[in-house]
């Protein structure tokens, strides 16, 4: 016999011996990687469940941008007081804002902005209830 041959021989009798072997290991390792797979899942489940841990702070963040300025309420209006841009009086039962800097009474020059206008008195509208 040719040593090729005998080698081919061998080679198909090994094949055929191990063949077994290698199906059973193939069938585990598939077993084995949808265990795997499964135990994964559950841990995951719990992890989503649980509630969050905090970690550690971060470092601060780089500063933003101004923001538009606010108001700043400054009680009834004073005659002869300045007042700057978005400050806010009372002034005959009205808010008024300040749009521009001034020292005059709202509604007299275009520096205020009337934000509420005064209501009724309750005592006017006791007066129209009755008959």
């Amino acid at each position: 016999m040719q040593p090729e041959t005998f080698a081919a021989v061998v080679e198909t009798c090994i094949k055929q011996a191990l063949a077994p072997l290698v199906a059973r290991m193939t069938a585990l390792e598939r077993n084995d990687l949808a265990l795997a797979i499964a135990a994964l899942g559950e841990r995951l489940d719990t992890l989503e469940t649980r509630e969050p841990v905090p970690g550690p702070a971060g470092p601060p963040g780089p500063p933003g941008e101004a923001g538009a300025p606010g108001l700043r309420y400054c009680g009834v209006f004073v005659g002869g007081k300045s007042y700057g841009v978005g400050d806010a009086v009372t002034s005959d039962g009205s808010l008024w804002i300040c749009r521009a800097d001034t020292a005059a009474k709202p509604g007299a020059d275009g520096a205020w902005q009337l934000a509420v206008k005064r209501g009724r008195d309750a005592r006017d509208r006791d007066r129209e209830a009755r008959p």
